[in-house]
């Protein structure tokens, strides 16, 4: 019930998020090989968007820079981070809405079991993609020191 309303708004509103990351991305890999006239129209545009986007661009940046890699594909590892996180967060809210719809459901039948089942269900789902979560991150995290 509460899945079928919000979860699809939810969701479409999550996947226009990454689309326009996407396409930020994308213009902002275009214009770091293209390199516009910075007194024109476009070079403008170009700076604006590369100052709009550097926060997300710039973890992407330092790590290709640590391994000596061309610093100007670090959008298409901000494109990759997005596209993850945006699966991770439509995996969560779809348990979460699972979980709360068989909760409902179990209350309206006067059924303790089935409302005790999808509780440990839900809570088991988001567990298990909490630590998958984890092991993709444990990927990309530096355990350095960084003081």
């Amino acid at each position: 019930m509460l899945g079928q309303l919000f979860f699809p708004v939810i969701q479409g509103f999550i996947a226009f998020i990454v689309m326009i990351v996407v396409l930020l991305m994308v213009l902002r890999l275009i214009f770091n090989y293209t390199d516009p006239n910075p007194f024109g129209a476009i070079g403008r545009f170009a700076f604006k968007l590369k100052r709009f986007t550097d926060r997300i661009v710039h973890p992407a940046a330092v790590v290709l820079a640590q391994f000596r890699i061309d610093t100007r594909i670090a959008p298409l590892i901000s494109i990759l981070v997005a596209c993850v996180l945006g699966y991770f967060t439509l995996r969560l809210f779809g348990g979460v809405f699972r979980m709360v719809d068989g909760i409902i459901e179990g209350a309206r039948s006067a059924s303790i079991t089935m409302i005790v089942g999808h509780i440990l269900v839900g809570f088991l789902t988001i567990y298990s993609l909490l630590i998958v979560i984890r092991i993709v991150f444990s990927w990309v995290m530096s355990f350095t020191n960084p003081v």
